[in-house]
This record gives C-alpha cells, sequence and structure tokens, in this order.
C-alpha cells in the first residue's frame, strides 16, 4: 500500500486555499443601494425679508426620465441609473460591489422653467448588502407663486413676457437667479395691472397675493400665503373695496373657488337685500314662529377663531326677499356640487343622499372636506385633516340643534347650539325651489362632505354666491 507524505497532503492544502483565495476576489460580496428621496440644500437667507421660515411647498420636478451616474472611486468603473425625478413613490435601486462611489445628476433650465432645475452630487461607502440614500440637490433657481384668490391673470413682464403655470390654487414660476422681473397681476374686479419688481436670489420663494382693504370692523382680509421649502419672502398688492357688503353693513371676505366667487365667512345679516328686517328672537324658544312659518336668525356670538355667523330657519331659505348681499344669494345644492366637483369630487358621488347626519360622505378619498374646512376649530381636537386648500375656511360651529321643551314651559321647545357635536352644517337647497330642505356638513372625524337633509325648525348657517 502507498502512503502520500505529509509534504503532499501541505500542496494540497495550499492550492486549496489558494483557489478559495482566488474566488473570492473574482466574486466580491455586493449589496442593493436603494435612492429613495430627492431634497434640495435650503441654508440661504434672503437679506431684509420680513418672514423668515422655510415653507412647504411641494416641488414640481421634471417629468421625464434622467440619469444618475454612479462611479466607483477606486476602479472608475460607472454605473447608469434611470430615475424619474417626479415620482419617488417607489426607490429607484441597483446592484453594486462593495467599496467607495460618488454620484451625480443634472437637470438644466432657461431662464425660466415650469420645474425646478437641480444638480445632485453626492458620496457614499456600500459595506452592507442594503443601503438607503437621500439625494441632496442644489438649485440656482428661485420660486414665484401668486395665490389665485382674485387673480385673473399673473406673467412676468420682460424683454419675453412669461405666462405663469397653474396648479392647485397658485399662478408659479421657476426663475433663474440674479434676474430683477417684473410680476404682472390682472384682478378680476377692474382687469387693472398691478405690478411689483423683485430681485431673484437662488432657492427664496417669493410669493405674491391680493389684499383687500381693511373693513369697518378692524378685520383685514389676509389671504392665506403660499407656504413652501424656499426661504420665504411674502409681498402684498392692495386691492381697494374687494369685500363683499350686505344690507346690514356686515362685510365678508371673498374667495374664488374654480370660477365662483363664495363668501368666506357664514353670513351674519338680519337685513333682507330691499331693506326688510329679519327677525331676531329675543330668545330661543322659537316653536310659535316657526308653526307660523316666521323666518328668523339666532345669533350666538363671536369666537375668536372665527365669526359664527347667523343661524337661520328653513323659512328665510324660502324667503324670496334674499338674505344674502344684493347680487349673492344662498349657496344652492347645484353651487355646492360645482365646487365639490372642483375639488375632486368624483360625479357618481355628487348625488348621494343621506337623511342623517350619521350617513355618508362624499370625497372622502379626494379629501373634499378636507380642503373647505378650517384648521382652527374650536371646540374640537379631531380635525387633524383639514387644510383649507381652497380658502372657504369652514368652522365646526356646529348648528342649533336638539329640540327640548322643559317641563312646565308656555313658550314651547327652544333650541341651543351642541358645541361638542363636531360638526358645521349649511343650507343648500335645490335652485330651482324644490327639495328647499338641503344642507351641507363637515365633521371633524371626516374628510369628506355630506348632502343630507336639513328641517325647517332647526337653524344652520349660510354661505352665499355672488350671481
Amino acid at each position: 500500500m502507498k502512503y502520500n507524505s505529509p509534504i503532499t497532503y501541505c500542496c494540497i492544502l495550499i492550492i486549496i486555499a489558494a483557489s478559495c483565495v482566488q474566488e473570492g476576489t473574482e466574486n466580491p460580496q455586493s449589496g442593493m443601494v436603494s435612492f429613495s428621496e430627492l431634497q434640495i440644500d435650503f441654508g440661504h437667507n434672503l437679506p431684509n425679508s420680513r418672514i423668515a421660515e422655510t415653507s412647504s411647498w411641494n416641488h414640481i420636478f421634471l417629468n421625464r426620465w434622467d440619469t444618475l451616474q454612479i462611479t466607483n472611486k477606486s476602479t472608475g468603473e460607472e454605473y447608469k441609473l434611470a430615475y424619474l425625478p417626479r415620482d419617488f413613490s417607489e426607490a429607484y435601486q441597483i446592484q453594486l460591489p462593495y467599496g467607495e462611489y460618488e454620484f451625480e445628476a443634472e437637470v438644466p433650465g432657461d431662464k425660466y422653467e415650469d420645474y425646478l432645475p437641480f444638480r445632485i452630487e453626492g458620496e457614499f461607502t456600500l459595506e452592507a448588502t442594503n443601503m438607503d440614500i437621500s439625494m441632496l440637490g442644489n438649485t440656482d433657481y428661485g420660486l414665484v407663486t401668486v395665490k389665485d384668490d382674485f387673480v385673473k391673470s399673473a406673467y412676468i413682464k420682460g424683454d419675453q413676457n412669461y405666462d405663469l403655470e397653474y396648479i392647485s390654487g397658485f399662478f408659479y414660476a421657476y426663475v433663474k437667479k440674479s434676474q430683477t422681473i417684473t410680476i404682472t397681476i390682472k384682478d378680476f374686479f377692474q382687469n387693472n395691472p398691478l405690478e411689483r419688481e423683485v430681485q431673484v436670489h437662488k432657492q427664496n420663494h417669493y410669493n405674491f397675493y391680493l389684499q383687500v382693504n381693511e373693513t369697518e370692523d378692524g378685520e383685514v382680509n389676509f389671504i392665506e400665503l403660499a407656504i413652501g421649502p424656499f426661504e420665504y419672502s411674502e409681498e402684498f398688492i392692495e386691492v381697494e373695496g374687494k369685500t363683499v357688503t350686505d344690507a346690514a353693513g356686515n362685510h365678508y371676505p371673498i374667495v374664488k373657488i374654480g370660477e365662483q366667487y363664495w363668501m368666506a365667512k357664514n353670513l351674519r345679516s338680519d337685513v333682507f337685500c330691499n331693506g326688510d328686517s329679519l327677525l331676531v328672537p329675543e330668545d330661543t324658544y322659537i316653536q310659535g314662529y316657526v308653526e307660523q312659518n316666521v323666518p328668523l336668525v339666532l345669533f350666538a356670538g363671536y369666537h375668536p377663531a372665527g365669526d359664527r355667523g347667523g343661524y337661520y330657519t328653513g323659512d328665510v331659505i324660502l324667503d324670496e326677499r334674499n338674505i344674502c348681499p344684493c347680487g349673492w344669494h344662498i349657496s344652492t345644492d347645484e353651487d355646492w356640487k360645482e365646487m365639490e366637483a372642483y375639488l375632486g369630487m368624483p360625479a357618481e358621488e355628487l348625488d348621494i343622499f343621506r337623511t342623517t347626519l350619521g350617513g355618508q360622505f362624499r370625497g372622502i378619498t379626494q379629501g373634499v372636506g378636507s380642503k373647505i374646512k378650517d384648521t382652527n376649530w374650536p371646540y374640537s381636537t379631531n380635525n387633524t385633516d383639514a387644510n383649507n386648500l381652497s380658502g372657504f375656511s369652514a368652522y365646526g360651529f356646529n348648528n342649533y340643534c336638539c329640540s327640548e321643551e322643559p317641563p312646565g314651559s308656555t313658550k314651547g321647545y327652544y333650541v341651543y347650539i351642541d358645541d361638542g357635536g363636531g360638526l358645521g352644517l349649511w343650507w343648500s337647497p335645490k335652485s330651482s325651489g324644490e327639495d328647499a330642505m338641503i344642507g351641507r356638513v363637515v365633521s371633524d372625524t371626516d374628510s369628506g362632505i355630506g348632502r343630507v337633509q336639513f328641517y325647517r325648525e332647526i337653524p344652520s348657517n349660510i354661505r352665499c354666491v355672488k350671481d
């Protein structure tokens, strides 16, 4: 029998070990790199800015595929990853060997753009099987926005006029730095050109809006500011007399939603358009008036979060004298459906009707109710979905409800406000006069709007719409 010597065994082991090393060299470890976010670095402050804060404007990125170039710093090997700047709903992934890398990409732009041009540069070291990277970009562009309220058109005036793009209630443009531009805005009242000049700095947000005059109540209607991720600088352009006044002398701000002009506060008038007075009872025992079909309004006083307005019975809705300012009318079922459709409610949901306040809401997925609800609801901490993107400013002041007749009462039942209900309700009768007892309801726990049966004896709020 033949035996191998120890030297032979040692040689065999050396060969095996060498082959393992060679195999490891040919198949280095690798990991999955995920690029999950694109952010712009905002570190600049605008000198003398009256407001120094970062806003939450959602930037509009290019809706076209671009290429991210990734380079291994040791070997110089290059990798390319396609990505869509506008869509990071899912991460963009690439398998890479362990090592040190640098990456870059650029989306260039012209003098004015409807998207944000930017550059991306960064480095990373891959030494794990998975790695997530948030890309940090820089830009030489500033953002100019114009709030849509009262605005007919908006453009940049220069050697070549540039019409601002429109999205979600704002006109906007991304403007390359170091330019002095003139913003020209025409209001829908008189079509007058109103101009402001601005020196554009990179990574700064300039928001323009039209401001109405101070009312006799001492209130000023500041249109809600656009907020975005640039440093923020705001200016207003004053528009004289752009409120609406009712027959009782009350002033209301106006908000444009689609092609409609709404009062941005609840009606609080006790005088019809023709000058006749509307009954304001001394107390809330209203049974006798309701049984005799006497129109009336109840007032619950002023609330710091926003005026409650008046609470009107159904007989006011039926009265042809018109409690709204002359040239305006009580918002109808058709008015509400037009606004709801503009805010995204599907057509198949517009006519859904319910007979109880606890029934089905409409436009929940699209957050149509959230878009009309003010974010500062009194008596409620549940209104977390509200964003008031429309400027409608709906408050949860509820309605007069819960008719009760105290024992021994000789005045009939009375009504009272249930502020704990977390609801806002408005009359919305059919424009044809049929089905007058229809209303709208929003809730602090729901993102939709209810279309619901109302009752003549239960007073509710009114919003007016321009004829």
